[in-house]
């Protein structure tokens, strides 16, 4: 199931119930829904320091190249930067 896909199920599903229809709960636009929207919720990137510095993601642990990215390229996951920038300040 996409994500369009979800969210008209969802938006039906909430029609019947304000129209006070019963319907049958499924899983799986909502199990849609939670994971596109956990990936809205910025995590905060894992940064290793051995001889080199390495960034990686913390929902797939795919390594970055480009400092300061928005969101992982691999996985979509928001990304906050914000510990690693003030350390480097």
């Amino acid at each position: 199931m996409t994500i369009k896909q979800a969210y008209k199920e969802l938006k039906r599903q909430v029609n019947c119930w304000r129209k006070g229809k019963s319907f049958a709960y499924r899983l799986d636009p909502l199990i849609v829904a939670v994971a596109a929207l956990e990936k809205q919720i910025p995590q905060k990137v894992v940064f290793k320091s051995n001889f080199t510095a390495l960034r990686y993601c913390p929902s797939c642990g795919v390594r970055f190249i480009g400092w300061g990215m928005k969101y992982c390229g691999e996985c979509g996951q928001r990304l906050d930067w914000s510990e690693i920038l003030n350390d480097t300040d």
